[in-house]
């Protein structure tokens, strides 16, 4: 049996999932990007249409579902969570594309801070959003670890016996 406490055991993996693919760190975080961008232009639709003067809470929300979404589906293609140094990758992959997706809203819907905001300002406020993104997706990751490991603790659940009260 392995030390790892993230391993599936040997014995609970058939030979039926053999073939099967698994997702690296790599599809992970390319997941992360399709997904987080496409929640943020929906997200970002929805609120323009209503009207909203701010979107961090609702950009806070869509950063918490790409990420819990890609962990959750991570774990359950490859039946196990992370191991060894991949969920520091995750992490670290996750919010470089973040990252990346500021600076290019930045760049695009940002042009009219310039003139209202020096750059030094800018690069601050981008530098702190980053900082919590970052916490936001450790922590989040880390959730989702944890679910895996609590539902890969729970006992399997079995069908109900037929009904051979009427027999």
């Amino acid at each position: 049996m392995s030390d790892n406490p993230y391993q599936a055991p040997t014995s609970a993996v058939s030979d039926d999932h053999v073939n099967e693919t698994r997702m690296s760190v790599v599809g992970l975080v390319m997941r992360f990007a399709v997904i987080y961008l496409a929640l943020l232009i929906a997200a970002g639709a929805v609120v323009t249409m209503i009207g909203a003067k701010t979107s961090t809470s609702v950009n806070f929300g869509v950063l918490m579902a790409a990420v819990l979404g890609v962990c959750n589906w991570f774990a359950s293609k490859n039946r196990r969570s992370f191991i060894a140094g991949e969920k520091l990758r995750a992490v670290l992959g996750m919010w470089v594309v973040d990252v990346f997706f500021q600076l290019l809203f930045l760049l695009v819907f940002g042009a009219p801070l310039g003139g209202r905001m020096g750059p030094g300002v800018i690069l601050f406020s981008l530098g702190f959003v980053s900082l919590m993104h970052a916490g936001v997706i450790y922590f989040f990751t880390g959730m989702a670890v944890k679910a895996h490991e609590k539902k890969a603790a729970s006992p399997v659940k079995t069908e109900p016996a037929e009904n051979t009260k009427n027999k």
